[in-house]
């Protein structure tokens, strides 16, 4: 009987102490991870573009600019361009073709029906990572984003030199016979509302970005109805709409002389 009770005994002090080093051992394994977790994220925010270059490479090939294409008549010859702008509501357009810059009347000008892909949302990082390693610049700490492919507005303020995403709001952009200036602007202007030129609708919380091109709220009736709500299509005259809530949050939050990307 006593030999089988200091059995147990030993056996039950032998567990103990696996069982301590079992804690100890995990415990180590768990500061490990961590401490190479930091390590990861010290690398990633002082030299991104080495170890994130392939992540970058993967991340460029979903961020996919929104072209509109037209047949051209120029003195007699057809021409396949790229719409850049318009004025007067599709009255002219900008049209790029060999990479010369071409003003022309509408009557001369079919736009073609573009492409409609499929594309997936850009996760949080994405986002960061290829504003980040494509070295976007912003007087400012905030930076703006307007994916026309997915009519969304990604929204990026600086900190210790790195942009990180802060919010994400959906919007509506130009049709294709009014389509988005795309390109590189500063916010040069802000606004509280305007006016149409006919005095038929009020736009609310605008900022403008090129000439006519401005983000602001959806268009509203005189007496304070909204004309059209739609968001996450392209329907507009250029212009990126949001919804009143949202072009009031933007006006309030974002500065003149913020950098804003479209593509």
């Amino acid at each position: 009987m006593k030999k089988i009770q200091k059995a147990t005994y030993i056996l039950s002090v032998l567990t103990i102490v696996l069982f301590v080093i079992y804690i100890f051992i995990d415990s180590k394994s768990y500061q490990y991870n961590e401490e190479s977790s930091d390590m990861m994220e010290e690398n990633f925010y002082d030299d991104p573009y080495i170890s994130l270059e392939e992540a970058y490479q993967s991340i460029c090939s979903k961020v996919i600019p929104y072209i509109v294409n037209a047949n051209v008549i120029i003195d007699g010859k057809e021409y396949i361009g790229d719409v850049l702008e318009d004025k007067g509501n599709g009255t002219t357009y900008c049209v790029e073709i060999d990479n010369k810059i071409h003003w022309v009347d509408k009557y001369y000008v079919t736009i073609l029906d573009a492409e409609e892909l499929k594309v997936e949302q850009l996760s949080d990082l994405e986002i960061e990572i290829y504003v980040n390693y494509s070295k976007f610049e912003s007087i400012t700490d905030y930076f703006l984003w307007v994916d026309l492919y997915r009519n969304e507005t990604y929204i990026l303020k600086r900190k210790d030199n790195f942009f990180y995403l802060l919010d994400r709001i959906n919007c509506s952009t130009g049709a294709n016979i009014t389509p988005t200036k795309r390109g590189l602007f500063t916010i040069t202007k802000k606004g509280d509302y305007f006016y149409s030129r006919d005095n038929s609708y009020i736009c609310y919380n605008f900022m403008q970005y090129s000439g006519s091109y401005l983000l602001h709220s959806f268009p509203y009736s005189l007496k304070g109805k909204v004309l059209d709500d739609r968001l996450n299509q392209r329907v507009s005259n250029g212009c990126i709409r949001y919804s009143k809530e949202n072009s009031k949050y933007l006006y309030d939050l974002i500065p003149i002389d913020t950098s804003i990307w479209i593509n």
